[in-house]
């Protein structure tokens, strides 16, 4: 899945209404990417944490990541 699909399939309501389809993509996230940034077509960008952090003191930028 491409990183555009994969940020839509997060903003998706359909995604959490199947849980199969939320669990796959919630499990693949917390293997590859567990502190991923967001930018999901119409909406806003966000951070996508799906894995308590190993370091209890995770900062973040809000404005997303330095490139």
């Amino acid at each position: 899945m491409l990183d555009v699909a994969l940020d839509n399939a997060l903003a998706d309501h359909k995604t959490y209404g199947n849980v199969g389809v939320q669990h796959q993509l919630l499990a693949r996230l917390r293997r590859d990417d567990s502190v991923h940034w967001t930018e999901p077509d119409g909406y806003r960008p966000f951070w996508t944490i799906t894995k308590y952090p190993r370091h209890s003191n995770l900062a973040l930028p809000l404005c997303g990541p330095q490139k």
